[in-house]
């Protein structure tokens, strides 16, 4: 985990969730996940971390942008607005 001065408790237990890490203070950086057999598999790695301040252009919806009525129209797998909620607990 990489501390991150000012990230607020939610914010980290929001990121630690979608990696499926222990929720702790900071930025998960990597994750290496053994299998059963020993095997390494590498599943994501951060590059860089940057704070910017938010601009009126990031909340202008992208071309394209099409509203969906339920979560699992996004996903390409069958999954419950509630399972998905989870994460944000």
């Amino acid at each position: 985990m990489q501390p991150v001065p000012n990230l607020p408790l939610n914010n980290s237990r929001v990121l630690c969730k979608l990696f499926g890490a222990p929720v702790l203070p900071g930025v998960p950086l990597s994750m290496v996940v053994y299998n059963n057999n020993n095997t390494e598999s590498k599943e994501f790695r951060i590059l860089d971390v940057s704070t910017r301040a938010a601009s009126r252009s990031d909340f202008i919806l992208p071309p394209g942008y099409k509203k969906v009525a339920k979560q699992s129209d996004v996903n390409n797998f069958a999954a419950s607005n509630d399972n998905f909620a989870e994460i944000f607990k």
